[in-house]
């Protein structure tokens, strides 16, 4: 997770190894899919309205 949410800082942290970008303000949808891709977990389906709820800033 970074504060740095520019298409090039996103193209500096895929080339430093990462696997995924996750900007500020965190987007808890985001947050969730991120880890469900990247664990290969399944999603859960309860609190769909809090996958579009922003946290942190």
């Amino acid at each position: 997770m970074t504060a740095n949410a520019f298409v090039e800082d996103i193209v500096k942290c895929r080339e430093a190894g990462m696997d995924e970008h996750i900007p500020k303000p965190m987007n808890i949808g985001k947050v969730i899919e991120t880890i469900v891709h990247c664990t290969g977990m399944s999603e859960r389906k309860t609190a769909p309205q809090a996958a579009e709820q922003k946290v942190c800033n």
